[in-house]
């Protein structure tokens, strides 16, 4: 077997591998085994909790074919209001772009979290919710909830008292160009080849396409690691879950923020 070959099925069969593992046990895993409110409580046709971690979000077939290569779920479709200031030399759009969009098939507070193209085993189906079980975002983080309400996992702060718009006003603005070139706060981006970076050290955030440089943009996952693959001291604890890099001091902020 030729050096390359053998290169490529390692990558190809080792690194999903590792990102099931990052998954697991985290509040992403939907499983019996994940820690968060949502986890063990859907099930199959034949009544058994699903065991699949990476069906609410990926499948190998019948995926969405507009939004992201073997993406299980539509995006949302409500109305956005963005983040706004005097003092931003970014434009941004009036809605995230998709990159950000499908954290929000989750994260808007009303997209059920298993609605799902493409459900594990034979047949097609959408895996049940039993009595009692939760199903969206707002079931567990609404106004008064015994959970903490904010910040908490509903990002769009949408629920039963608002199923029209997503209002990410509140939080840092996404789906922007980096704007480098225009303020002198933010620290250059770094372009190798078609991906850009924003490098600080051993940290490294991603910008996204199609553009390069300061025309990249920043996005959710340029700041959050969705398979909680980074490792860094206090997670869970005094620093939370899902960051590219520990923000103890402001680190993760300070790579982009230069003051």
């Amino acid at each position: 077997m030729k050096k390359g070959v053998f290169i490529s099925l390692i990558i190809l069969f080792v690194f999903p591998v590792l990102l099931h593992a990052g998954v697991e046990g985290t509040k992403h895993d939907l499983t019996p085994t994940g820690s968060s409110n949502f986890s063990g409580n859907f099930t199959d046709p034949n009544g058994s909790p699903i065991l699949n971690r990476c069906v609410f979000c990926h499948t190998p077939h019948a995926g969405g074919t507009t939004i992201y290569p073997l993406w299980n779920k539509n995006l949302p479709t409500g109305t956005y209001t963005m983040y706004s200031s005097a003092t931003i030399d970014a434009t941004i759009p009036s809605e995230p772009n998709d990159r950000s969009k499908i954290c929000m098939s989750c994260h808007d507070g009303i997209s059920a979290l298993n609605v799902i193209f493409n459900a594990p085993g034979p047949g097609t189906y959408t895996p049940q919710v039993p009595v009692g079980f939760y199903d969206q975002i707002s079931d567990v983080y609404y106004p008064g909830s015994p959970f903490a309400w904010y910040p908490g996992a509903n990002i769009g702060e949408m629920g039963p008292w608002n199923t029209s718009t997503v209002y990410l006003n509140n939080d840092h603005p996404i789906s922007m160009n980096y704007r480098s070139d225009l303020d002198t706060n933010l620290r250059p981006p770094t372009t190798v080849g078609s991906r850009t970076w924003v490098i600080n050290g051993s940290i490294q955030l991603p910008l996204y396409g199609p553009g390069t440089g300061t025309s990249a943009t920043v996005e959710c996952s340029s700041c959050h690691d969705v398979h909680d693959t980074a490792t860094y001291s206090g997670k869970g604890s005094t620093e939370v879950y899902f960051l590219r890099t520990s923000n103890v001091g402001s680190q993760l902020c300070r790579t982009c923020h230069l003051f």
